[in-house]
């Protein structure tokens, strides 16, 4: 007789184990994906998989889930990454859906034993909306640069410390500074002369207050001569607010 007593206990607790699993995997409200780590053949998706994406359980079922990638270099590194790190966290994927559709997802994936087979667990967050949005903001700043850059007039845009965050190249022309020289600086020390900082330091308040103004006034170039020009200046908020 041999005793097997503690094998029997640790497969009992293994078995009570992967129960436990499977009943979080279904309930699980994010969309799961089990995948054998040999092939990449999917073998089971959770109900939030089908209600999220819109698609039967058997149309990902037994075809293999790196094909899912839109990208042959991302599903390159994705197996990469599982079968020398054991697991992917949160990367952001383009995927093509088995109808056709193309999503963003972020997708995390870790390899575990199931079952007596080595799988990877994956989690699919579809952060579709936010890349679109994510799109269309880059879009609206490339036409807003495109729009600045062509204006005859100079254009500065500082925040309420005014710190200079934006030059156009024509502000550049007339003020004799490059763009680096003046991202980042306080506008009036470097644009105005110090008899009239007392009055600039007071206009932040204002465009906070919504009040746009317009005057003339000197100002000083990089090389120390001066210059007048009429102002124009308006409350503007980017996309934070």
């Amino acid at each position: 007789l041999q005793d097997i007593t503690d094998r029997k206990l640790t497969e009992q607790t293994l078995r009570e184990s992967e129960e436990r699993f499977r009943t979080l995997f279904e309930a699980a409200p994010v969309p799961m994906v089990i995948s054998r780590l040999s092939d990449g053949v999917v073998m089971q998706c959770n109900d939030s998989v089908t209600e999220t994406f819109g698609f039967d359980a058997d149309q990902i079922v037994g075809k293999a889930s790196p094909d899912l990638c839109q990208n042959p270099a991302d599903r390159d590194a994705v197996i990469e990454a599982l079968l020398n790190d054991g697991a992917i966290d949160n990367w952001e994927l383009p995927l093509k859906l088995p109808d056709g559709r193309l999503i963003w997802c972020t997708v995390s994936s870790h390899v575990m034993e199931l079952d007596g087979e080595t799988v990877t667990v994956g989690a699919l967050i579809d952060i579709t909306e936010r890349k679109l949005a994510e799109e269309a903001l880059g879009e609206s700043e490339a036409r807003f640069r495109t729009v600045v850059e062509s204006l005859a007039e100079g254009l500065l845009i500082t925040d309420l410390d005014d710190r200079i965050v934006y030059a156009n190249s024509r502000i550049c022309e007339m003020t004799g500074y490059a763009v680096d020289e003046l991202v980042g600086r306080i506008a009036y020390e470097c644009l105005l002369p110090p008899e009239q900082w007392d009055v600039a330091k007071k206009r932040p308040a204002a465009r906070l207050a919504n009040v746009s103004e317009r005057y003339e006034t000197e100002h000083l170039h990089r090389d120390g001569s001066r210059f007048w020009a009429r102002v124009s200046g308006t409350p503007y908020r980017d996309g934070t607010g």
